[in-house]
């Protein structure tokens, strides 16, 4: 099976937002999957079969900021300026003001918060409960993370 056919498998229409879903392989939060012998990130390589090859030193952005998203039609090519531009200009970008569920980088939210607070258990199965890390799931515990929710 060639390269094409293993990556038209690996992902799911989201009806919504138009993003074709990354359900295979992430790390780093960016869909991945084996080519030649090596992890190749998957927005990339759908650029590649649907839109051309990528010159060197560009980005390959998304419009939806979707990084699991693998559609052509929501990838663009920037430098890394340009992508951390628009990072700022939507507002995803972490100015050290944004608390919480604000942050563009929060994987939480506020009522999430509380319920892990409110939660026995140790950090490893409250970690696994509520897909984050058992250090995270730590430092919320003892308020040294989200320390304004109350």
């Amino acid at each position: 099976m060639d390269i094409g056919e293993r990556f038209r498998n690996k992902w799911s229409l989201i009806p919504d937002t138009g993003c074709h879903l990354w359900t295979s392989v992430s790390i780093g939060g960016y869909g991945v999957i084996r080519q030649k012998g090596k992890w190749a990130k998957a927005h990339r390589l759908s650029y590649e079969l649907y839109k051309g090859k990528i010159p060197k030193g560009k980005c390959v952005c998304h419009t939806c900021d979707n990084p699991l998203c693998v559609n052509p039609d929501h990838l663009f090519l920037g430098t890394h300026k340009d992508n951390m531009q628009d990072k700022v200009r939507k507002g995803r970008a972490f100015t050290g003001n944004q608390k919480g569920s604000a942050n563009g980088a929060a994987k939480l939210t506020e009522a999430v918060v509380r319920s892990i607070r409110g939660e026995d258990g140790t950090c490893k199965a409250l970690a696994i409960k509520f897909c984050t890390s058992p250090m995270n799931i730590s430092l919320i515990k003892r308020r040294l993370a989200w320390a304004h929710v109350e």
